[in-house]
Order: C-alpha cells, then sequence, then structure tokens
C-alpha cells in the first residue's frame, strides 16, 4: 500500500525505528508519525542547534538532531524536553552543564548502534557517543581520509560503521562489543 501525508514543509531527512514512529525534520521543525495508521503523533520546533541537517530515532523513541550548531536529545517527542550538546563545555544558558566534548558542533549524520551509543558525523571526523561521553575518531586515530564526514550508516549484521567523506566511503569494523577495537 501507499500512503500520503500531505505537508507544506520540505522535508530534509527522516528515520523510523522499531515501534513504527517516523520522525522528519525541516530546517528547524519536526513531526512525528505513526506509521501504522499515519497518524501525527507530534510536532516540535526549535531545539537550539540551528538549522536542521539529520535525524534518527532510537528505540526508546527518543529524537536524535543534528544541525549547524550541536546535536539535540528529544524526549517525549517534545521540544520542550531537550538536551542539547555542542563543542563548547560549561554553562548553558538555562544553567544546565554542557558535559559535551565533541570537537564540532556541526552535526551531518547520526547513525544509532543500540539505546547506548550512537556515531555522530562532524566536521572533524566521527564522534563515538556512549551515553553522554563523546570520543572523537579521526584522520589521526582511525585512519580516515578526511576529517569532513558527511554520512553514516550500522549495519548490526558485520558490526561496521559507514562512512563517507569527501570521495571515499570507509567500512570501520569493530571487533568488540565495546567498540574499541577495529
Amino acid at each position: 500500500t501507499w500512503s500520503n501525508l500531505n505537508s507544506s514543509t520540505a522535508f530534509r531527512s527522516l528515520d523510523i525505528n522499531d515501534a513504527g514512529y517516523v520522525v522528519a525534520i525541516s530546517n528547524a521543525t519536526f513531526l512525528v508519525v505513526n506509521a501504522a495508521d499515519n497518524s501525527v503523533v507530534a510536532t516540535g520546533g526549535d531545539v537550539g542547534v540551528g538549522e536542521y541537517r539529520c535525524v534518527a530515532i532510537d528505540s526508546d523513541n527518543i529524537i536524535w538532531i543534528g544541525g549547524e550548531g550541536g546535536l539535540a536529545r528529544v524526549e517525549g517527542f517534545s521540544s520542550s524536553r531537550v538536551t542539547k550538546y555542542t563543542s563548547v563545555t560549561g554553562v548553558n544558558a538555562d544553567g544546565t552543564f554542557n558535559r559535551s566534548s565533541m570537537r564540532s558542533s556541526y552535526i551531518n549524520d547520526i547513525a544509532i548502534v543500540d539505546r547506548h551509543l550512537r556515531y555522530v558525523a562532524t566536521l572533524t571526523g566521527i564522534e563515538k557517543m556512549m551515553g553522554s561521553q563523546f570520543m572523537n575518531m579521526n584522520v589521526h586515530n582511525y585512519h580516515l581520509v578526511s576529517n569532513n564526514v558527511y554520512r553514516l550508516k550500522w549495519d548490526a549484521s558485520t558490526s561496521s560503521l559507514w562512512a563517507s567523506s569527501l570521495c571515499q566511503l570507509h567500512e570501520i569494523v569493530f571487533r568488540d562489543a565495546a567498540h574499541e577495537s577495529i
């Protein structure tokens, strides 16, 4: 069957999780749809990461939005329940501590491995995000050809992270459950 949800918004990225929730983003808004019946579950606005570039939704229905100014974790499909991660450490405008140590706040893509592990494509390599802690993978420590990583895809069947950067395609195969050995 083919379904159509009419919208005046031009969507730039979308993702679907195993529960059947589709999340789509435009430049600064997101839309959540139940794929089973095409009902709109939620809409949201600005989450403080600038122009939206990519989106992912995990098995706990947490929405991850990457933008030109960082990464946002959206809970409960609500733009008022957001944790923001940027390359600037210290105190956020709302007084909460920014626990991020990303090298770049410009997010190109997000690949979700499981509820605790995500990979984030940035202008300065790939950020391995375990919980709320980051480790940068770049040309020096993971032999990437370029730090400007544009797209990521996780392949669970081979424990591989596929990354595209400029004119290169990388496959990083992990040999352990902690994703420490390649």
